[in-house]
Order: structure tokens, then sequence, then C-alpha cells
């Protein structure tokens, strides 16, 4: 069997991009034993105590793991994996032999101001690595950016969790990923948005979840919190139309929305421009009010919003989560 290291920052709870690492290392375990090196943040006090939250927070990962990112001497392997600019340097330096991947999720620059961190997390992409993306956009970036080649893999869904339930009878109800930790989904315009949402349609509910973080809309609205996976499924079956505001990278969110028969509304930029192909969401502009204005027509217009919601459900149909880890391994090897 080969072996793999992958090198992840502390991980959190709710973060789709940690739960994708994850099921990529269980599916990846048939071919290869997988070490995972976790940084030591100071949330950690053993080995032990990452698998448990580890499991708690994103069920079993076949993989062993190890506080730290120091590879212990003597210990080589066939592939080592980064996969956030925090841990590219570390794979970067590593004297040993192995295929050096990168794996992306996100344009990382983004997440910081233009300044230092911002260019020091964009030369990352500029190390020489084998890069593999989830989703096309972010291909393209790494080539017009850095003249970094990628191969990527499409997005898709846990179709055992997210997928249509026409047992379940759709409420009046827009819902709205809300993350504020997270300044590239776009809480506070969200917010703006469905403002304007609740004063041309006052009977509309609205339902935010994704976060415990504290919320001051002028609004009514209910607070589901951070949920999990099936219950966001039972989210998306009893809404007509969901909102997911992306500023780099897709969400994964409105791939799993599709799948559940949701008509989604995201915003009209170049990053959301090369994974979604026509009639299968709605793009508005990067305003309050264009946004608030295209969930007011879906929820107005049932066949328009059935239209959209079929066209979804054929994209999303061959889109297992499994094709898409599939698809991960075969570039790994």
């Amino acid at each position: 069997m080969k072996h793999a290291a992958w090198f992840i920052p502390s991980f959190i709870g709710g973060s789709g991009g940690y739960r994708t690492i994850f099921q990529h290392i269980n599916y990846m375990s048939s071919e290869y034993q997988c070490d995972v090196y976790v940084y030591d943040s100071g949330d950690y006090r053993s080995e032990e105590e990452i698998k448990a939250r580890e499991e708690k927070l994103y069920g079993k990962c076949r993989c062993r793991f190890i506080l730290g990112h120091k590879i212990p001497s003597g210990k080589s392997y066939d592939v080592l994996v980064a996969t956030s600019w925090l841990t590219a340097d570390i794979v970067h330096h590593y004297p040993g032999g192995g295929k050096k991947l990168y794996f992306v999720q996100d344009y990382e620059p983004l997440f910081y101001p233009a300044g230092d961190t911002y260019l020091r997390a964009a030369g990352t992409y500029e190390l020489g690595f084998s890069h593999i993306t989830i989703g096309r956009w972010l291909t393209h970036r790494l080539k017009e950016n850095h003249g970094a080649d990628a191969a990527y893999f499409d997005f898709g869904a846990d179709k055992a969790i997210y997928c249509y339930d026409e047992r379940i009878r759709r409420e009046n109800a827009v819902c709205f990923i809300y993350q504020p930790d997270k300044p590239r989904r776009g809480a506070g315009l969200g917010l703006d948005s469905l403002a304007l949402v609740k004063k041309m349609r006052p009977e509309v509910k609205i339902y935010l979840y994704g976060s415990f973080h504290k919320k001051y809309p002028v609004f009514e609205y209910t607070d589901l919190g951070l949920l999990s996976p099936a219950q966001c499924a039972k989210l998306y079956n009893k809404c007509q139309v969901g909102l997911c505001i992306s500023a780099s990278n897709p969400s994964r969110i409105p791939f799993e929305m599709m799948a559940c028969g949701l008509s989604v509304v995201d915003i009209h930029a170049e990053n959301n421009l090369y994974d979604y192909p026509n009639n299968v969401i709605v793009l508005a502009k990067c305003r309050a009010e264009a946004l608030a204005q295209a969930v007011v027509d879906l929820l107005d217009d049932a066949s328009r919003r059935n239209q959209i919601r079929d066209n979804a459900l054929r994209f999303m149909e061959d889109r297992d989560i499994c094709r898409e880890a599939l698809r991960f391994t075969e570039l790994v090897n």
C-alpha cells in the first residue's frame, strides 16, 4: 500500500472544506495509508484528542492523526498534500522524496486585505506544485494569475443526504447561509437583501443558518444556528429559494441545495461563471436590491422556479460525492 501525508490547519466545526478533505482521505484509504498532520495551534493536547474531535464533527476518518507538522526522521511518503497556504511551505521544504501536491479549495489571498498576507498566500501558488482544485474557476485563476497548471474535479453532493423529497411540503420561505466569520460569504449583503425581500413580501418566512454568531437584522427571521448535513437537506426541501453568496470560489452549498430541488440565487461575478451552466441557478448583480429582486421574482413565478429546479436536478444527477472523490484519487495517481 502507498503512503500519503496530508497537512491541515487546526480544524473547526461546520466547515465544508474540512469535510471535503476527510471524505477524500476516506476514499483514498483503499489505496493509500494516510497520515494527517494537524497544525499545533494550542487547541489540542494529544493525537487522541484530535481524533475524537474529528469524529465528533465529521465522522470517522480512516487515517492516523499526528499533532504538529514535523515528519519523523526516516519516514517517507509517496505523496504529500498541502491543503492551505499555511501548509504549503511545509510541503515545499520537505527534504525527502514523494510527489508534492497542493489541494486548492479556494483562492485564499482573497481572504485578506491587499498586503503582506495576501502576497504570501498568493506566492504559494508559484512553488512548482502539482495543483488539484475543486471546481473550474480555480484552475483558471491559478493559470491566469500565477502561470500554474492545475487539474480540477467538479463540485458534487452527498446524494445519500442531499436529495429531492417530494413528500415535504414547501413553505413560502427563503433560507440564507449566514457566516459572518467568512467575509467571502457576504453575510451583511445577504441580510440587506433579505430585509428588502421582507419589505416587498412581508409574508415570506426567512431562515438563517450556518453560524451561532449573533444577528441584528431589522426583519423577522428564524435562526437555526449550525445544522448537520441531514438538517440542511431537510431545510432545503422545505424552502422555495436558497440564497448563498460566494465572493471567491463557489461554495459547495448551492450544489447541495440544487440536489434537493431548491432554486438558488448567488451573485453574478467572474468567480461564479465557470461552474454553473445556464438556467440551473440565478446570478444577480452584487447589490442588495438586485439580489432581493431575484429572490422575489423566483418566489412570485412558480413556473420559472420549477423549471430552474428541474434543470438543477438534472445537472446534479451524476454528481455524487463518491464520483468526486474517485476523480480526486485518479488525479492524485
